[in-house]
């Protein structure tokens, strides 16, 4: 599926995202900003300072790969990622605006051009190319966006490319076991996700619900409304989701 995504279009995506989170973050209040997030444990400056630490680490990613080089994506590591988010956390709603600001200005000159062969060079992040920092810096700032719960809401802003392209990305945390298949309101959006296991033939589980609905429950968010969950004729719990799908 993600061969079919044209990376400048997530690129303009992620854009028009994070000026909405400058949008908000301008209207919110010192209050709002310490304020708990939809993530548990973080609060709203959590969530900001995460998008300036991974916006910043996927630029730095895009700047060595345009010399032929390869860069960790965080200093230190997770323990460095975690105290840098710790740190940016502490920030004002002034200190948050500029480094927002300033984010948005380094991306708006990191990307290649359309046809660019920068796009396909190396990356240490996920041992991928920069076409998989684009689609990176796409699902993390759309799905931030909507966490830090200021009225940015995933039904409408997630565009279908994106909950396609998620689907796809998060189809490894369903269980083994039975048929899973996912069915969006939308018409055309259906997908057969996960293969059964071997076992016996079961009933397959099928998820049904607004296209941004299956998505966010997939991401593992709370969005309103939920999908349901049915085997045959009968409702069932919706399965059990395994962890994000690893950086390895």
């Amino acid at each position: 599926m993600t061969d079919l995504i044209e990376p400048l279009a997530t690129v303009r995506e992620s854009e028009a995202a994070l000026a909405r989170v400058i949008s908000a973050v301008e209207h919110a209040t010192p209050e709002d900003l310490a304020a708990p997030s939809g993530l548990p444990g973080w609060t709203r400056s959590h969530v900001l300072a995460h998008i300036d630490g991974i916006g910043r680490a996927l630029a730095r990613q895009l700047d060595y790969a345009a010399r032929g080089q390869l860069i960790d994506v965080y200093d230190g590591g997770s323990a460095g990622r975690e105290s840098a988010i710790e740190a940016g956390a502490t920030r004002t709603k002034e200190e948050h605006l500029a480094a927002l600001t300033a984010l948005q200005s380094q991306h708006q000159n990191a990307w290649p051009e359309k046809d660019s062969l920068v796009w396909f060079t190396p990356v240490r992040y996920r041992d991928g190319i920069v076409v998989d920092v684009a689609l990176a810096w796409w699902r993390e700032i759309s799905i931030h966006q909507v966490d830090l719960d200021l009225g940015i809401e995933a039904a409408k802003v997630w565009s279908q490319p994106l909950c396609e392209y998620l689907l796809d990305f998060l189809s490894v945390r369903l269980p083994s076991g039975p048929l899973v298949e996912l069915d969006a309101f939308e018409p055309g959006v259906r997908y057969v996700v996960a293969a059964d296991s071997g076992a016996p033939p079961t009933a397959p589980v099928t998820v049904t619900g607004p296209l941004t609905s299956i998505t966010g429950w997939l991401a593992g968010r709370e969005i309103h409304p939920l999908p349901i969950a049915t085997s045959g004729e009968d409702a069932v719990d919706l399965p059990e989701l395994g962890p994000w799908p690893s950086s390895r």
